[in-house]
């Protein structure tokens, strides 16, 4: 099947903003998830805090931290083969 290269082009940007959808949409989905959680947690500036918790919101935030670490990294290392997979074979 012979394409042509403005065909090619379209196809080839496509699909590199589609891994970068993909890899942002993820990115935002744990950030978003992340404040729902807080935000729906309570309101804890009315009373005194017990120390408990504080570890358990420490907790929390520690947790959303390194899941967001990882997909950064993670998904960034992923994405940029991709796209240059995509690069190499849609020529």
């Amino acid at each position: 099947m012979n394409l042509t290269n403005n065909t090619k082009f379209f196809i080839r940007w496509f699909m590199i903003l589609l891994v970068i959808g993909v890899y942002l949409g993820k990115i935002i989905f744990i950030a978003l998830d992340f404040a729902i959680t807080i935000k729906y947690k309570g309101s804890f500036y009315d009373k005194s805090v017990p120390a408990e918790t504080c570890r358990a919101i420490a907790e929390l935030y520690e947790g959303y931290f390194d899941q967001l670490l990882v997909v950064s990294f993670g998904g960034s290392i992923i994405a940029m083969v991709l796209i240059l997979i995509i690069l190499k074979k849609v020529r």
